[in-house]
């Protein structure tokens, strides 16, 4: 049997707006990922903020001005710590399947 990848990328034009990333493992969180301009520096410091203060998990792709935040899970799921390591590694997953792949898509993205 064919064993499921870790993460999978979610788009519908139905029931939720933008792209996201399920963790195909339980308990199945799903991510928002936020793609902001670096023209958009106000957005950036934003979410860097929130990162610094650990407001809540958040996950930064690394060299670009893109982020993933929890959007929601299928079972419960109150473990911080847990759900932080999950967006890390997404945010790895997003820079492999989906930027490394089209790097002129996301240039506007792209950390100086």
């Amino acid at each position: 049997m064919k064993e499921l990848p870790k993460y999978a990328f979610l788009t519908n034009s139905v029931g939720f707006t933008g792209m996201k990333v399920i963790s195909l493992t339980y308990p199945f969180i799903v991510a928002s990922i936020y793609e902001v301009n670096k023209n958009r520096p106000d957005l950036v410091d934003g979410y860097i903020e929130d990162m610094a203060q650990e407001r809540y998990p958040i996950a930064k792709v690394k060299g670009y001005s893109i982020f993933l935040k929890v959007y929601t899970s299928l079972e419960p799921c109150r473990d911080t710590p847990y759900m932080q390591a999950v967006l890390n590694e997404m945010a790895q997953f997003v820079l492999a399947e989906r930027i490394e792949k089209k790097p002129g898509q996301f240039k506007g993205m792209k950390e100086d």
